[in-house]
């Protein structure tokens, strides 16, 4: 296999007339750089993409999709961090920030957090209600160019300087009450940040390229690939709808001896449908079965099919698909027996086939 800059080979690929076939032309790298690095699929051809089926393929379109639009808003925000630097010195800051806050902070405390004392922030009145951007190029708590998860009321307790972070320059963790640096900034140390953020767009906007050129390449195929359950681990939010007939794969060991069944059940409202989790009534209980009729689990449970998914799979026991689907495709912290599921199936089948 030749070695490839994949980047380059896509753009390469996709700049082909129609007349040929790109399925034909990507080497085993392009095609592993087009699935997304935790799906663990062992594709090497786009024949085998197109062996995942339809609601996959779409699965991967939607993931770099996403990730298309990350670089884009990392894109959005170096421009407008490089239009805020642009043409301006530290006095030109200084003379921002007296159109801002420049707050003070008489009382500062800790509140309690899960029974442990909480980092320092400010504890008086003004400092609550605050708005979000008062205290630009001032402080950092209420600055619009502050970023960080921890925050309480319109400010950030710690976080780090979009400038910094984004350039990559000196980035550093500020405080709710940490001075501005750029109102008393070097002429070297600002030029420096603008190389950074101009470098950092690059490489954001080198990224989305790539990431388009691989949706590109995927699109077509959404139309070409055959409608197959999609994997468990990569069901959208709402892949079981109040109502959908499924199959609910039932296993456990008693005594020594494996029991299983496959049960119909509907799916039903529940808190969190569509959030994470997905209800089922069972049409049925065996006896050996320790749960009650209703079932509640993830939604990415390979246990619970759609009525039309475990139709297929049944009837591609004997193809590498129902394989792909019960052992690459499970979340990797699910504990499943994707080997006992495919045994399972097999008998299953068999004992359909018996006269």
């Amino acid at each position: 296999m030749r070695a490839t800059r994949v980047g380059a080979d896509l753009r390469s690929v996709i700049g082909r007339t129609a007349q040929e076939d790109p399925m034909e032309h990507l080497t085993n790298a392009e095609v592993r750089a087009l699935i997304p690095d935790d799906w663990r699929l062992p594709c090497l051809t786009m024949h085998d993409v197109l062996f995942t089926g339809q609601a996959n393929i779409r699965q991967m379109v939607r993931f770099w999709r996403h990730r298309a639009k990350e670089h884009a808003e990392d894109i959005k925000r170096a421009d407008k961090l490089l239009k805020a630097l642009h043409g301006k010195t530290a006095s030109d800051f200084r003379a921002l920030a007296r159109r801002f806050v420049d707050p003070h902070f008489p009382l500062r405390g800790r509140y309690v957090e899960n029974g442990h004392d909480g980092p320092i922030e400010p504890m008086d009145g003004l400092s609550r209600a605050r708005s979000a951007g008062a205290t630009t190029f001032n402080v950092c708590g209420w600055c619009e160019h502050t970023t960080g998860d921890r925050q309480r009321f319109n400010y950030t307790i710690s976080g780090a300087c979009e400038f910094q972070k984004v350039s990559g320059v000196s980035p550093e963790e500020h405080l709710f009450d940490s001075r501005c640096f750029l109102p008393n900034a070097s002429g070297a140390l600002m030029g420096e940040i603008r190389s950074g953020l101009v470098a950092a767009r690059a490489r954001s906007v080198g990224a989305k390229r790539v990431v388009d050129q691989k949706i590109r390449v995927l699109l077509p195929l959404c139309t070409q690939a055959e409608k197959k359950p999609v994997f468990p681990a990569r069901r959208p939010h709402d892949w079981f709808r109040v109502g959908n007939k499924v199959v609910f794969y039932a296993a456990c060991e008693v005594n020594g001896r494996h029991w299983n069944e496959f049960i119909p059940g509907t799916v039903v409202g529940g808190l969190r449908h569509h959030d994470g989790l997905v209800y089922v009534r069972l049409g049925r209980i065996p006896r050996w079965f320790p749960r009650g009729m209703d079932i509640e689990s993830g939604q990415y449970n390979p246990a619970i099919m759609l009525a039309w998914e475990f139709d297929y799979l049944c009837a591609c026991a004997h193809n590498n698909f129902l394989h792909l689907w019960a052992r690459y495709s499970v979340p990797p912290t699910m504990c499943f027996n994707g080997d006992g599921f495919v045994k399972d199936i097999h008998a299953h089948v068999l004992s359909r086939q018996r006269p």
